[in-house]
């Protein structure tokens, strides 16, 4: 079985340059170094790519609880406000987004608040068991 990589859809990202024109030339070069780098990695390492990952939330949300809110993340450093789990926010992230990869209910292209409010019925589903 073929490793399998987890990644955000990164096409929201806009450059802030003063001219419009060159903020979406820097930012669709950025985009296209990225998935250059991808495809090449994924060629060499002979890795699955099931394409990018909705990432809403997954800086917030707890990988052992699923407790999702602003104020679990400080910065680089993530802490739950629920449970008290603590790592840094980009694992964290990280574990979110592989957790995420094959997720029926939220895909590539699911709304933002329809995301938290999907993370949150989860939550609640947890915490009556």
């Amino acid at each position: 079985m073929s490793p399998i990589v987890a990644y955000e859809d990164l096409a929201i990202l806009r450059g802030k340059a003063k001219s419009k024109g060159l903020s979406r030339r820097v930012s669709n070069w950025q985009r296209n170094i990225i998935k250059e780098r991808l495809e090449y990695k994924n060629h060499v390492y002979s890795v699955t790519d099931p394409g990018p990952v909705n990432a809403a939330y997954t800086s917030q949300q707890c990988p052992q609880c699923g407790w999702v809110d602003s104020g679990n993340r400080h910065g680089d450093t993530f802490k739950c406000r629920k449970c008290g789990f603590a790592a840094g926010a980009d694992h964290v992230a990280a574990l979110n987004l592989k957790a995420r990869l094959f997720d029926v209910e939220i895909t590539r292209y699911t709304p933002y608040r329809k995301v938290k409010e999907i993370l949150l019925q989860r939550y609640q589903q947890k915490q009556a068991r």
